[in-house]
């Protein structure tokens, strides 16, 4: 091999690798927003959960018939 093949391949892989640094700082951009928006969701599945759970016990809690022994 030549110098100048060799200058050459050693661009190009320069020239990739300068590529796929900057896919990787793209895809870390990406990774960090997604993390962001799951704990978002996660706090909003949280609280959405809380409020059915509470609804759901005040529910249960109305409907239980009283014993008929049982006088006001």
């Amino acid at each position: 091999m030549t110098v100048e093949n060799l200058t050459t391949r050693l661009q190009q892989v320069e020239a990739h690798v300068a590529h796929l640094e900057r896919q990787a700082d793209e895809l870390n951009a990406v990774l960090l927003e997604q993390s962001k928006l799951i704990g978002r969701l996660q706090k909003t599945l949280n609280s959405v959960t809380s409020v059915i759970e509470a609804t759901e016990q005040e529910r249960l809690h109305q409907s239980r018939e009283k014993p008929p022994h049982y006088a006001p």
